[in-house]
């Protein structure tokens, strides 16, 4: 199964959370800046929720995606204050065609003196039993 990670970070904590998954599935985490180029079974995206939206960079990654590249998707986040990014990418991915699994890992991150110490040690070994779990579907 070939798999990819994309994420948007701006305070490292969804960057966290994308390295974990990534060195778990033995791929690398990359930002959005990088395109996918090969067919992909799984892409699993992260981004940080900002004001109750996910990075306008994530944004038009997904827009710019290829169906014909990506199988299915998965979604990972972090925030704050605020839910998931599930809602916002299930939404983007469907106007591109592009199938969300039902399955998303969210936790804290932390913002000034919010949520400090997030992502913990808990909330990343959290992510690693998720990669490991969306892996085998």
């Amino acid at each position: 199964m070939i798999v990819a990670v994309r994420c948007c970070s701006r305070n490292g904590n969804t960057r966290r959370v994308a390295e974990v998954i990534a060195s778990t599935l033995n791929t690398e985490a990359l930002s959005t800046e990088h395109p996918i180029l090969q067919p992909t079974d799984l892409l699993f995206l992260g981004s940080g929720v900002y004001a109750g939206d996910i990075d306008k960079r994530m944004k038009q990654f997904i827009r710019m995606l290829d169906p014909a590249m990506v199988n299915k998707a998965v979604c990972f986040s972090t925030s704050a204050v605020t839910n998931s990014a599930y809602r916002r990418m299930a939404d983007l991915l469907a106007d591109v065609g592009i199938r969300l699994l039902p399955q998303e890992f969210h936790c804290a991150g932390s913002f000034g003196i919010l949520q400090k110490g997030h992502p913990d040690r808990k909330d990343l070994d959290a992510a690693k039993d998720f990669a490991k779990k969306i892996s085998r579907l």
